[in-house]
């Protein structure tokens, strides 16, 4: 009768950490499909750039971590001030902006895994540079990915059944622009109303000439019927 209540407690424990090992290995763990890797050969070495900003390294001492360079980011493009906590990105100086979950990562979507996810010891932030559906494939813009004290260039990851969580920037529930594309969509109207106050101007002014032509043809009109009635 003990023998059996070993054996049955024995039996549920090897189930329980079958089913813990399941679903530990059924969610993605860090991996990756391919990935270069150069030397870093100064202080704020650049390694690798996505729409203007720099992914930095430096070969020794105090290193540019993952986190800044997604606050720099969207600091650069977007002029906002980003503060990382609570496994997503949050805008801190403008309510209009926000960071939503997407299943359906595009370039330019931050990156977010937890050390969990990653089976490794620390959590991880990036952006996405180009995803290729197709070829189930997402190149990553990213720092402080290093190898044999080299810096990690063009790293790919899978699209699908990866261990990282993606936000998108949005404003006001919409797309966000960047600095440089509100600069040109505030030229773009500044132009469409210079040319339609120029319009109206025109306008305005043909209409005064008209007028005016007729004024003067009343005019010779009355000095007409004046020398004909004398």
């Amino acid at each position: 009768m003990l023998l059996r209540k070993i054996l049955g407690r024995a039996l549920s424990l090897c189930l329980s950490v079958m089913l813990l090992t399941a679903c530990f290995t059924a969610s993605a763990a860090e991996v990756t499909l391919q990935i270069e890797y150069v030397p870093i050969t100064s202080y704020g070495f650049v390694a690798d750039t996505f729409n203007g900003v720099e992914a930095k390294y430096n070969p020794w001492g105090k290193n540019y971590d993952c986190g800044e360079l997604l606050r720099r980011y969207y600091k650069e493009l977007y002029g906002l001030d980003i503060a990382l906590y609570g496994n997503r990105p949050h805008v801190v100086n403008n309510e209009d902006y926000d960071f939503v979950l997407v299943t359906e990562p595009q370039a330019g979507d931050a990156m977010f895994a937890s050390a969990w996810a990653r089976r490794r010891s620390t959590c991880h932030w990036a952006i996405a540079k180009v995803v290729d559906v197709e070829g189930n494939t997402i190149t990553v813009f990213e720092q402080n990915w290093r190898g044999g004290g080299k810096a990690g260039v063009g790293r790919q990851i899978p699209y699908e059944n990866n261990c990282y969580d993606f936000y998108r920037l949005t404003y006001k529930g919409g797309e966000a622009l960047t600095l440089q594309q509100r600069v040109a969509q505030n030229d773009a109207m500044e132009r469409e109303n210079l040319a339609r106050i120029a319009e109206e101007e025109r306008i305005l002014a043909v209409q005064e000439a008209r007028q005016q032509v007729v004024a003067l043809c009343q005019e010779y009109r009355q000095k007409a019927l004046s020398v004909a009635n004398a």
